[in-house]
């Protein structure tokens, strides 16, 4: 569940450098992930916009990309409805909060923000586009990865996955609250 948090974390910052030496256990029994440096980096690059198993823009590959397609294979078994928590609480925030949470490193990186400053206004846009997509970029991403999962495990014969219990009439991921 936490790693599944972080990696929603991780996909609003476009952070693809998460090895799993990235990642703390707290003193407190929970999970979090450090080093951030590479946030926005990739942001414009073609690979990025989508959530994958494939797209590796650093010589590492992330923990995300092992996780997901181990669960893919059948070799690993993840709750992807405890996705939707983190999901709730970032779509409830509007555009000027959200944004403020970057001002900083915007700022530092593209100036103050402006109608002048096109560069700035340009990653904004890209920044907010990746929150107000969110629900669509996980449901498209979690029903490629059902349909690998099925896949995987009817050609090893295993058991059938409980994985359908995700997925509405026309074979799409749905969150428990849809």
């Amino acid at each position: 569940r936490e790693i599944l948090r972080e990696h929603t974390l991780d996909w609003l910052l476009c952070n693809f450098d998460t090895k799993g030496e990235n990642f703390l256990n707290r003193t407190d029994g929970h999970l979090s992930s450090f080093d951030k440096e590479a946030s926005f980096a990739r942001i414009k690059d073609a690979g990025s916009q989508h959530m994958s198993t494939e797209y590796r823009p650093h010589a590492n590959d992330t923990l995300y990309n092992v996780m997901f397609s181990e669960y893919a294979r059948g070799n690993l078994d993840l709750d992807l409805q405890s996705t939707e928590n983190q999901l709730q609480r970032i779509e409830s925030m509007p555009r000027a909060e959200y944004l403020a949470l970057f001002d900083r490193m915007l700022t530092q990186k593209y100036g103050a923000h402006g109608e002048r400053n096109r560069k700035r206004t340009a990653v904004e846009a890209a920044i907010w586009e990746r929150k107000a997509n969110l629900r669509e970029e996980y449901r498209r991403f979690y029903t490629e990865l059902l349909a690998r999962r099925r896949e995987n495990l009817r050609e090893r014969g295993a058991a059938p996955d409980d994985g359908a219990r995700y997925l509405d009439a026309q074979g799409n991921f749905r969150f428990g609250s849809e």
